[in-house]
């Protein structure tokens, strides 16, 4: 009895995630088991769809909040824009490699294929020469508060 239970409830949980596969099927690359079947080229397409959609998605939003960090950036100091200009940039990388991925999903054009993964290559650059600065910031911020409590005891302060 308990068996015949266990079988219908895989059999329901089956057919609830194929139905989520194909209702996301274009949109959301993962692999499963019918995925064997498919070629290379299809898989690419599939996960160059992907990008397409959800780095269009990324993108748009990325620039709409640097251009928002850069105006309020103004009112603080000129220096205050750059972090919004930056992530302005970061938004138009990433914007390029999402339309040519878009692009490419089509017909794997070679073109189409090199400007998806240039521009997805200096927004990963970009973003890594940021994480180095935000490291090194980080650490210098440590330095100088440890120093500031280190010269605070010797003050008799604590």
């Amino acid at each position: 009895m308990v068996k015949k239970y266990q079988f219908l409830s895989s059999l329901f949980y089956s057919h609830l995630f194929k139905q989520w596969e194909i209702k996301w099927k274009g949109i959301i690359f993962y692999h499963k088991k019918g995925d064997d079947k498919m070629d290379s080229n299809e898989k690419l397409k599939v996960a160059f769809a992907s990008i397409g959609s959800w780095g269009k998605f990324t993108s748009i939003v990325t620039i709409i909040m640097g251009a928002v960090s850069a105006v309020f950036g103004l009112f603080a100091f000129v220096v205050g824009a750059i972090p919004g200009i930056i992530e302005i940039f970061l938004g138009v990388f990433l914007l390029r490699s999402a339309n040519g991925a878009a692009r490419a999903k089509e017909a794997l054009d070679p073109d189409a294929c090199n400007d998806a993964i240039s521009y997805y290559a200096k927004y990963v650059k970009l973003q890594a020469i940021l994480l180095i600065i935000a490291i090194v910031l980080i650490v210098i911020s440590a330095i100088f508060a440890i120093v500031g409590v280190w010269s605070f005891s010797q003050l008799g302060g604590i």
